[in-house]
């Protein structure tokens, strides 16, 4: 079974961010949409500096940014990948594949007991990795966990971050359930690492980053 990959996603402050990649999370999530409290939009210098950005995956969260926006944002030299999180079409992600071929694109589905797998095939050969988390009303965010076990229905080629809900005391059904799929490539953590909106509990965060090291 091969190491499973970190993902912190919604940084939102200098201090904390620095604490945060002194842990070496494998991904680190900055997210650029206005209405997400963790939205750093217009403000990412001052939460990360660019020098840091040459050490780690850094990831750009959009929902539906248009293509232009999306240009100005990689032209920062901030990010080497970027997360799609809204209605994205396969087209679009070609569209980033042939302006950007170096930039890894992780494309999320929002899931729930009736998912349809079949949603995914037209983009296993524009992204890198799919994220599944929970469906909810509003783009990400919603801190709960779904069903698990549907990912068996999930047999495809592209590997995938799990997400939903995901905190400490799931560890233990992490471990499980990456003996079970072996194209779980990462874990991506936010709201139930937090002390507050944006703001991770580092304490928290490395207890958890040695277990999921040591499986």
């Amino acid at each position: 079974m091969q190491k499973l990959k970190i993902k912190v996603c919604g940084l939102t402050a200098r201090d904390n961010t620095e604490k945060v990649l002194g842990l070496k999370p494998d991904y680190a999530g900055f997210i650029f949409y206005t209405p997400s409290p963790r939205d750093v939009t217009g403000r990412l210098q001052h939460i990360f500096p660019l020098e840091s950005a040459t050490t780690i995956n850094t990831v750009a969260v959009t929902v539906d940014m248009s293509v232009d926006e999306l240009g100005r944002l990689l032209s920062t030299g901030y990010f080497n990948t970027i997360q799609l999180h809204g209605h994205e079409s396969p087209e679009y992600c070609m569209d980033i594949k042939q302006k950007w071929p170096k930039i890894e694109i992780i494309k999320a589905f929002s899931v729930d007991d009736a998912f349809n797998f079949n949603e995914t095939k037209a983009y296993h050969s524009l992204s890198d990795y799919f994220l599944f988390d929970t469906r909810s009303e509003t783009p990400g965010g919603s801190g709960r966990k779904f069903n698990w076990p549907i990912l068996r229905r999930y047999t495809g080629s592209t590997p995938f971050f799990l997400s939903g809900g995901i905190g400490p005391e799931l560890l233990d059904d992490i471990i499980k359930f990456s003996e079970e799929h072996a194209l779980l490539y990462g874990i991506d953590i936010n709201s139930s690492f937090e002390t507050s909106p944006g703001i991770k509990d580092t304490d928290k965060l490395k207890k958890f980053f040695n277990g999921v090291r040591n499986l």
